[in-house]
Parts: C-alpha cells; sequence; structure tokens
C-alpha cells in the first residue's frame, strides 16, 4: 500500500493485478472486468496480505466446515495407508496364497468364492475383488482357471493370480 500511495514502482507479480487503492483506501484489484455488469465490490475485490488475521479466520473457519484436516495430516493418513498395504502385503496376502501342491491336497477354490484378483503391476488397495463363477479343472481334474465376476465384467484367470479372502 505504501509503494502505492507514494507512486513507487510495485512487484512484478503484484503489479499483474493492477492494484489500485479505492475512496476508502482499500486496496483492490483492477483489471479487464471494470467494464463488466457486475457490482464494483465483485470487479475490484479486496487484496490482504496472507498473513492478515481476517485471511487466517476466514481459511481456520473454511477448515472446520468442511473437516480438512491440513496438508500435514492428509500426508500422515497416505502414509499410514501406504504402510497399511505394504505390511498387509507382505506379511498377510502371502497366507492367503499358500499352496502345499506337492505335500497334500489344498482345498480347491469354488463356486461362489470371494476373490481378490491379483495384479503385480498396481498395489494391493486397487485390486478387484470378485466371485468365482465357474472352474476350469485341468487334465488331472484340478481346477487350473476360473472365471470370475467383477463389477467390470467376467473374467478368466488362473488360480495362481486369485486370492481367495477367508469365508466365516
Amino acid at each position: 500500500m505504501y509503494r502505492l500511495k507514494s507512486q513507487r514502482p510495485l512487484q512484478r507479480t503484484f503489479k499483474k493485478l493492477t492494484p489500485f487503492l479505492d475512496k476508502l483506501g482499500v486496496l483492490r484489484v483492477g483489471g479487464r472486468l471494470s467494464n463488466s455488469y457486475f457490482s464494483f465490490s465483485q470487479r475490484h475485490p479486496c487484496l490482504l496480505p496472507s498473513k492478515h488475521r481476517l485471511v487466517v479466520i476466514i481459511i481456520d473457519h473454511t477448515h472446520k466446515v468442511f473437516l480438512h484436516p491440513g496438508a500435514q495430516t492428509l500426508h500422515s493418513f497416505t502414509r499410514m495407508h501406504q504402510d497399511f498395504w505394504r505390511r498387509w502385503h507382505r506379511e498377510y496376502l502371502h497366507t492367503l496364497l499358500q499352496r502345499s501342491k506337492w505335500l497334500d491336497s489344498s482345498v480347491p477354490i469354488e463356486i461362489g468364492t470371494l476373490i481378490l484378483l491379483k495384479d503385480e503391476l498396481s498395489p494391493p488397495q486397487t485390486w478387484h475383488i470378485g466371485r468365482v463363477e465357474c472352474v476350469h479343472p485341468g487334465r488331472d481334474n484340478v481346477t487350473r482357471m476360473v472365471t470370475v465376476r467383477t463389477a467390470r465384467g467376467n473374467l478368466k484367470r488362473p488360480v495362481s493370480k486369485v486370492c481367495p479372502l477367508p469365508s466365516n
């Protein structure tokens, strides 16, 4: 405001806003909207410094109304979410995939079993869930492939690429 009052040069980023002081000495934005049919306050909004008390109050109020926890908290939640899925993938998922095919016969996947479609190219939280619609046994009468119904349609997958979910 001091630079405007004393007609000194403005910073380039600030100059782009074509600021001016109105009759009451309020710093406002100029620009191309000056010939529009909007009201004066809509054509020329007030400019406040980022650390101004009113700006802090408005931002704080908006965060509380919309339950916005802030960037640091969101970063913590995202990291916690990723850590959970990394541990789940490393510590639990392999127990669902264990197949002791040479030692003893495993429980075959049956029609109606709820499964996860394993995809090595995407994180586990994006894997699709589905239900077995049809089983396709090999020549030895052991199920090798399954047809799975997902939200995106029916898919045919090898048994090694599906994870049966435990059911009660």
